[in-house]
């Protein structure tokens, strides 16, 4: 079976001649009819096996050899188009509002795509993928990548983003935190003036901005 699918069984010739009588006598070669009932055996379950879209392309083979290349050819054709989108995606990934963790995790699944399709990234390539989609927020991080004399494994990769993007998230509450803190010490409010609270008297102290007088007015705890 193997060598009429790989072509090394190679067909008979259809006429064999015998010399006879001093003359040549052609009559049908029964080698041949062996290896023809085989190879359309062979060549029907390919037929049987294969999905419809398979099917397409090798509908017209003539024998199991032909159906056999013809798969190999469109195997070849469907991994190389797909190594391309996969390679599309991954230039063109951007990690946006996505945290590290489900950006990391989409490439590493085209990564695995990559693989399947027998095109598998080195960690060199991949990591030059995932710092190409990172926002300017983490140019920093990218920087300080780039310039570094020894290669970075994934999982290096991944545990220095994450500890960057929680830098990052810190900074951020820590900003909103001050200026929350700022405006409750400046006690401005929509009202264009400035509270001054003696918690001692439970009483409060107003001074409008209109007028340089103060007024004064008494609070009472809720209870």
């Amino acid at each position: 079976m193997e060598g009429h699918i790989n072509g090394k069984t190679v067909a008979p010739d259809v006429i064999s001649e015998k010399a006879a009588d001093g003359k040549t006598v052609k009559t049908a070669n029964l080698a041949y009819e062996e290896w023809f009932a085989g190879d359309k055996q062979i060549l029907g379950f390919l037929f049987a096996s294969v999905s419809k879209e398979v099917f397409v392309q090798i509908a017209t083979s003539q024998t199991a050899a032909q159906a056999w290349q013809a798969v190999g050819s469109w195997i070849t054709a469907q991994s190389r188009a797909r190594s391309i989108n996969v390679r599309l995606a991954l230039s063109t990934m951007q990690k946006g509002s996505s945290s590290v963790t489900e950006y990391f995790g989409k490439m590493c699944a085209l990564n695995d795509e990559m693989t399947a399709a027998g095109k598998p990234l080195d960690d060199e390539a991949l990591t030059a993928y995932i710092l190409n989609g990172l926002d300017l927020d983490f140019n920093p991080l990218v920087t300080s990548l780039v310039a570094r004399v020894e290669p970075i494994s994934l999982n290096e990769l991944y545990s220095q983003m994450l500890s960057f993007e929680n830098r990052l998230d810190l900074k951020q509450g820590g900003s909103g935190d001050s200026s929350v803190n700022a405006t409750n010490r400046d006690g401005r409010g929509g009202s264009g003036g400035r509270v001054f609270w003696w918690p001692w008297t439970w009483q409060s102290r107003t001074r409008r901005t209109s007028t340089s007088s103060w007024s004064w007015r008494s609070t009472t705890p809720a209870i």
